[in-house]
């Protein structure tokens, strides 16, 4: 090589180490200019594919990287190791800009080219190129992420993770490699095999926890693996490990932002939406609020810079919060969150309708069961008006959406249901649902006290109630058969401190409710049998014997429970034996 070239290629390397990429350039040229040998022209190739990379010239680069590479190949058999060193180097850069550029499948052959000539250097001298044949390993292994190609992907990760290991048993500034190698098997096994990704996450958190002791640069990545381990352990349903690993990332993610804010808080924000769906899951609901809440805090004011970038998290959380406080019966609360999430995604979708639409009719369609919901305790119709609004909001939305989704079939089948409901609801109706809620609630409090003046207490506002809203409703029959049942046990109650005065009397009001009432005739029939009228009482038995009660059983043999209850009462008499016998 003349004195000039080498002068010429020392000067342009100069000019490189310095910063000054455009002399660099243009020394670089200079040599190609003179037709040099082919490695030479192979090495300054390389040399301008990553003067252009760093200049962001990205298509340039590729063409001197990929000229560059065929000119090694034309004259591989007469490289040194320096040169093939140079060679895999090359081959390296190029499927790192190819990846770069979710241009995997371009980057495969030159990986396994540059994972061929580090085996072959390393065989010489293994302490010098282990390293970089780890790394290629780790480099096709990224490289079949992108493509989804689990078997190269785990493959190549298990060869990385072995390789470092070995580096790092001598060379603890290994660890971040080691983690790195760990955490990309991990993810391989994410989807399929949950508890082998735990198995090397755990892994690569312990050796990133030991590089920090000694490399701060390692932290956001022992965050974000932390993160992934807290998503793998919930997916597993270990959810007090989940929540210890979401944890520990959050406490790095805070340090980072302490120190660089604009760069994490949107992770730090992410950790705490992550807390925020876990709980859910484990239906913690107020620290699910919490997190939430504090993941809000920080997406609001990262959209008052970028409102484009974050307002999707924001709206999916504002939507979120009014779930959970639905759950929790804080209608206003939810009310809130929901109107601000369907603001939110109404904005969203006039910039693209294709994503945010279906959101808009998820928003609206919660509501819509906010309404029902409210609608069913308070019998207030001005919820009925609300939710046939809004479900005009949710047609709207979904009547702009031309895919075919199942969710969105979903959605429409939600839809159909809701307007039905709204349409059709009665206030009669939900003001029975309201008084059957409190007789259950009352009957439950019978079935908790053996003393019957305080079951009589009780029937009595069930009595009270049925009364009054047949007062307001007097045709509504099912009701009426609910009071001539409530009279008709009062009757039982009044039997059982045998008085047959106020039972016969009860009774027939029970009657004058519902003459045909089976159960009201019966008690009927008890307080004539235990009053004397035993010709009354048998006649009535008579005619109810052989017919069968909603629970399955013949009028007979609940006559005889009856009988049986009333002798542990410690009531007996011969009239009782003389009607089963007739039975």
């Amino acid at each position: 090589m003349n004195e000039t070239l080498s002068d010429q290629l020392q000067q342009a390397q100069v000019y490189y180490q310095s910063g000054q990429l455009a002399q660099a350039l243009e020394a670089y040229e200079a040599v190609l200019n003179q037709q040099p040998a082919p490695v030479i022209s192979a090495q300054v190739g390389g040399m301008l594919g990553m003067i252009y990379m760093q200049m962001d010239e990205l298509e340039v680069a590729r063409k001197h990287y990929e000229r560059s590479f065929e000119q090694y190949v034309a004259v591989e058999s007469e490289l040194d190791p320096s040169e093939r060193q140079q060679f895999a180097n090359l081959a390296t850069n190029f499927a790192n800009l190819l990846i770069g550029q979710q241009a995997a499948k371009e980057a495969v052959p030159y990986l396994r080219a540059a994972i061929r000539l580090y085996e072959s250097l390393a065989e010489a001298n293994e302490q010098q190129f282990l390293p970089y044949l780890a790394l290629s390993h780790y480099n096709l292994a990224r490289a079949a992420t992108q493509r989804e190609d689990i078997y190269t992907w785990r493959k190549s990760a298990r060869t990385a993770t072995e390789l470092y290991e070995r580096l790092e048993k001598e060379r603890p500034a290994f660890q971040p490699y080691l983690a790195n190698a760990q955490a990309a098997l991990a993810e391989s096994y994410s989807n399929e095999e949950p508890p082998m990704a735990e198995v090397f996450l755990k892994r690569a958190v312990g050796n990133y926890s030991k590089a920090l002791e000694r490399d701060a640069s390692v932290r956001p990545f022992l965050a974000a693996t932390c993160n992934n381990l807290g998503y793998t352990q919930k997916q597993m349903r270990e959810y007090s490990k989940a929540v210890l690993s979401y944890t520990q990332a959050l406490e790095h993610y805070q340090i980072l932002a302490a120190e660089q804010e604009a760069e994490y808080l949107p992770f730090l924000a992410g950790t705490y939406n992550n807390l925020g769906i876990l709980f859910t899951e484990m239906t913690d609901k107020d620290e699910a609020i919490g997190n939430y809440k504090r993941a809000l805090g920080i997406y609001e004011s990262l959209s008052a810079q970028a409102p484009w970038d974050f307002r999707p998290y924001q709206a999916t959380i504002l939507h979120n919060l009014g779930v959970l406080c639905d759950e929790k019966q804080q209608y206003d609360q939810a009310l809130e969150y929901y109107d601000q999430a369907l603001y939110e995604r109404q904005q969203l979708a006039k910039e693209n309708p294709d994503s945010f639409l279906p959101d808009i009719s998820a928003t609206a369609l919660n509501m819509a069961t906010l309404f029902q919901s409210q609608l069913e305790q308070t019998a207030d119709m001005a919820f009925r008006q609300k939710g046939l609004d809004i479900l005009q909001v949710a047609e709207q939305a979904l009547d702009q959406i031309t895919q075919k989704r199942p969710a969105i079939v979903s959605m429409r089948s939600e839809l159909e249901y809701f307007r039905q409901f709204f349409r059709t609801v009665k206030k009669s109706s939900l003001e029975a649902q309201l008084v059957r809620n409190k007789i259950d609630a009352w009957q439950e409090e019978q079935l908790s006290t053996l003393e019957v003046a305080e079951k009589q207490a009780f029937q009595q506002e069930i009595i009270a109630a049925l009364e009054s809203y047949l007062k307001e409703y007097p045709d509504q029959q099912a009701m009426q058969e609910e009071l001539a049942l409530a009279l008709g046990h009062k009757a039982w109650l009044h039997l059982l401190e045998q008085d047959t005065d106020a039972a016969l009397a009860a009774s027939q009001q029970a009657l004058q409710v519902g003459p045909q009432h089976p159960l009201a005739r019966v008690n009927r029939a008890h307080a004539l049998l235990l009053s004397g009228a035993m010709d009354e009482a048998l006649a009535i038995y008579g005619e109810l014997k052989d017919q069968i009660t909603v629970d399955k059983k013949r009028i007979r043999e609940l006559i005889k429970e009856d009988f049986q209850a009333l002798r542990r009462r410690g009531i007996e008499r011969e009239e009782m034996a003389m009607a089963e016998r007739e039975l």
